[in-house]
């Protein structure tokens, strides 16, 4: 995955600085007979805050939380983080990568990844 490239004191070359908090969300993959389904579980987030990306054979998934307690609001205990989501994914080499089809609802991204025509299993005719 290309990242901004941005000059550094003494003209060194070094990486955009990268958000300080993010949290890798748990996910789920399965390889079906003509897709690759995969749930990425990111409670508070909605189908405005998640955006998708695939570049060079990566998917890279990203989620804002909306469940930001109030200024005023101090918990005693909290079960998960306040960060928001980042996960990225390698893709398998029998993926097509350009019809990636996403879905979210209640804090469950499913990304389907349709598997290659060229991957698929045929039948030969003998003669």
């Amino acid at each position: 995955m290309s990242e901004e490239i941005t000059p550094c004191d003494g003209g060194a070359v070094c990486a955009a600085p990268e958000k300080a908090e993010w949290t890798k969300p748990q996910f789920r993959a399965v390889r079906g007979e003509d897709a690759y389904t995969v749930r990425v579980f990111m409670p508070g987030v909605s189908k405005e805050t998640v955006t998708v990306s695939v570049e060079n054979d990566i998917i890279t998934v990203e989620g804002t939380r909306m469940d930001k307690p109030a200024e005023s609001w101090k918990p005693v205990f909290t079960e998960l983080g306040r960060a928001d989501y980042r996960l990225r994914l390698e893709l398998a080499a029998d993926a097509d990568g350009g019809r990636v089809k996403a879905a979210v609802a209640d804090g469950v991204l499913i990304l389907t990844v349709p598997v290659a025509e060229a991957a698929k299993p045929r039948n030969i005719a003998v003669k």
